[in-house]
């Protein structure tokens, strides 16, 4: 039997936002089909919001990869 390989909370949380993206584009893509608009301000705020969640992400990893790699030496 393989051991279990343990989550992190940060893969959590990439998968929650990948979950909430797709789940807002599909609702912004059924808005204009429905409304024929969409509104602009929020779609905005919501991919930059985001990006700056990945952003930060890729951030805490990278930092992390170099304190490992510190501590190694």
């Amino acid at each position: 039997m393989r051991p279990r390989r343990h989550i992190k909370a940060l893969d959590v949380a990439l998968i929650v936002v990948a979950a909430f993206f797709v789940a807002f584009t599909t609702a912004m893509i059924v808005t204009f089909w429905r409304f024929q608009m969409v509104p602009d301000t929020l779609i905005a705020s919501f991919y930059a919001s985001c990006g700056i969640e990945l952003v930060m992400a890729a951030w805490i990893e990278t930092k992390k990869k170099k304190d490992r790699d510190k501590d190694e030496l």
